[in-house]
């Protein structure tokens, strides 16, 4: 189909007709509300109102770039540059692992246990900084710190921060080490570290292992507890009394992380299914 108009109801449809069939008709649809609303600066009802308004031409040839990027396997949220998380506006680019849903879920679970307080918290290989980001947001006198191992994704999470003014601190170290906060106590400690065996890497789409980073995904096959364990051990020693570990976990993994939880002395565990009925989340206390 050619499009010779320009209007924003055109380029709706434009996204609906030309994006490929990996995606749904409500996914495609979804896309291009998304990259107009963002490039016409239009709120969800204004999308609605204005469909007859007609789009500049640099616009234009965006919407025509952005489908080809898309339809070459480049995330959405690469291509938008942005990530919708807990209410939050995440810049996203393949310096970090884009925010997944799971992870908004394991935030609101935080939340309503700890909701109405005024702790401390440590987000342990944060990347992006969404949880770290989205906790502050909503314990607003919380102290909040998020650490990496990765310098290229602390410095998209200060970029994150600067964007949403929050103050959140971030900070260079390794999950495995954590040597530099020995003298630091937490009332929560919370980490979606890498857990995906390397042998799943074949079963994966290609959009997410050719594009974002594979250190922040997988794990040895002969050892994908890595991080759950050493988080662990650092957790026993550096939570107040009555704090919380969290972690998000690999679907066929959350039984073992409870079993290396329960091997560190932790008494209170709790495994969490998300919306999609799988285990994902982990709540664990001493």
């Amino acid at each position: 189909m050619i499009f010779d108009m320009n209007t924003v109801g055109q380029m709706l449809l434009k996204f609906n007709t030309e994006l490929n069939d990996d995606f749904s008709n409500r996914e495609k649809k979804q896309i291009g509300k998304l990259f107009m609303m963002d490039y016409m600066s239009y709120d969800g009802s204004e999308l609605i109102l204005n469909k007859n308004e007609q789009v500049p031409e640099n616009i234009k040839n965006r919407v025509s770039t952005v489908i080809t990027e898309i339809n070459n396997g480049t995330p959405v949220q690469y291509v938008l540059g942005a990530s919708h998380f807990y209410g939050l506006e995440i810049k996203s680019d393949p310096r970090a692992l884009i925010p997944r849903p799971e992870t908004e879920e394991l935030v609101d679970w935080i939340l309503k246990k700890w909701k109405d307080t005024n702790i401390n918290i440590l987000d342990v290989g944060t990347g992006s900084g969404c949880i770290a980001l989205a906790l502050k947001a909503n314990l607003e006198n919380s102290r909040v710190t998020g650490v990496d191992v990765i310098q290229h994704a602390l410095d998209l999470a200060n970029e994150n921060a600067e964007n949403l003014n929050l103050d959140v601190s971030f900070k260079f170290a390794n999950a495995m080490n954590l040597s530099s906060f020995s003298s630091k106590k937490w009332d929560v400690i919370v980490s979606n570290p890498p857990y995906i065996p390397i042998e799943e890497e074949t079963e994966m789409q290609d959009n997410v292992i050719q594009h974002e980073p594979k250190t922040a995904l997988f794990v040895p096959n002969e050892n994908p507890l890595i991080f759950y364990k050493a988080i662990g051990i650092y957790a026993k020693n550096h939570l107040n009394d009555g704090g919380s570990l969290y972690f998000e976990v690999h679907e066929n993994l959350a039984q073992l992380v409870k079993s290396t939880l329960q091997k560190l002395g932790f008494s209170k565990i709790e495994v969490k299914k998300d919306l999609q009925d799988k285990e994902r989340m982990i709540h664990a206390q001493l």
